[in-house]
């Protein structure tokens, strides 16, 4: 399954925030990468902060896989090519980028021992474009934080 890099580094950039604040379970070091109807869905979380991040992607294949955040980060963020080919055996996710080839072995973890997502109560959605969201937001203290908990609106 191959997907451009830049769609990758964008979900990376989103979901970031969220991954690695106070861990209290092995399993939160990972994250779901799940392509289905040509949409590539990223989900993470603290157990304080649940985050899926998604993007359209030219392809028709699908893949539900459980991955180390870290080592997919840092293969993403390091990567030169315009896209990586993701392939899944048995033992091992293998990543291809151009010369480079990745292996990242399997967790330990199945799907199902990944934290539910809360059911939301009230049907009611929307979406928000966390750029231009995150321009209107003034700044916390010295260092801007992309983590939002809420809003009233």
């Amino acid at each position: 399954m191959k997907i451009k890099s830049e769609i990758l580094k964008s979900l990376i950039e989103e979901i970031s925030p969220v991954m690695g604040k106070g861990k209290t379970m092995p399993i939160l070091d990972n994250v779901i990468l799940k392509v289905k109807n040509g949409t590539l869905a990223m989900k993470g979380t603290n157990l304080e902060v649940f985050i899926e991040v998604s993007e359209l992607v030219e392809t028709s294949d699908e893949m539900e896989i459980l991955l180390d955040f870290q080592k997919l980060k840092k293969i993403i963020e390091t990567s030169k090519c315009e896209e990586l080919d993701f392939k899944e055996t048995n033992e091992n996710i293998m990543i291809n980028a151009g010369k480079v080839k990745h292996k990242i072995g399997k967790t330990n973890f199945n799907l199902e021992d990944y934290p539910e997502y809360p059911a939301l109560t009230d049907p009611q959605m929307f979406k928000i474009n966390f750029a231009g969201l995150s321009k209107c937001l003034p700044s916390i203290g010295s260092e801007y934080q992309k983590s939002l908990y809420g809003i009233h609106f």
